[in-house]
C-alpha cells in the first residue's frame, strides 16, 4: 500500500522536459530599452540561494542574460520541488522503519517482562510455600 502511494506521488512529479513542453517555454523576449538597462540582481551572477556556485563567465550579450535568468529560475524551481519531494520520501521511509523497529522492540520488551514476571512469581511462590511448610513443621513438632 505504501509502495502504491509512493508510485502515485512519483507520477505527479513533472520531469524538466514535461515542464518545458507543457509551458512551451521560449526564451523571454526583452524590449530593447530593458536590454540596455540590465535589471539589478539581488545576488551576484552565478551564486544560488544555497551559496557560492562554480565561477561562471559574465554574459557576453543581452540574450545570454535572458538565458541565464531562465536557467536560474528553472534551477531554483527544480531545487525547491526536489527538496519538497525529499521531505515527503524521508518522512515515509523514517515512519516505516521506525514503526517496524518500535514493533520489534515492543515484542522483545513484552517477552522480557513475561520472563521476569514468571521468575519473580516462581521465587515468591517458592518462598511462601517454604515458609508455610516450615511453620507447619514447627506446629507439628510442638504437638508431639
Amino acid at each position: 500500500m505504501q509502495k502504491a502511494r509512493r508510485e502515485a506521488r512519483d507520477r505527479d512529479i513533472p520531469v524538466l522536459t514535461d515542464v518545458l513542453h507543457e509551458r512551451k517555454v521560449a526564451p523571454p523576449t526583452t524590449p530593447p530599452a530593458a536590454k540596455a538597462a540590465a535589471p539589478a540582481r539581488t545576488r551576484e551572477p552565478g551564486v544560488s540561494a544555497q551559496g557560492a556556485a562554480p565561477a561562471r563567465k559574465q554574459p557576453s550579450s543581452p540574450e545570454a542574460v535572458v538565458w541565464d535568468g531562465l536557467e536560474e529560475r528553472i534551477k531554483e524551481r527544480i531545487l525547491q520541488q526536489v527538496a519538497q519531494r525529499m521531505d515527503v520520501v524521508l518522512d515515509d521511509r523514517i515512519s516505516q522503519h521506525v514503526g517496524a523497529v518500535l514493533e520489534q522492540i515492543a515484542r522483545l520488551l513484552a517477552d522480557e517482562i513475561k520472563y521476569d514476571m514468571k521468575h519473580t512469581l516462581d521465587a515468591i511462590v517458592t518462598h511462601c510455600i517454604t515458609t508455610e511448610l516450615d511453620n507447619l513443621k514447627k506446629g507439628f513438632k510442638q504437638l508431639r
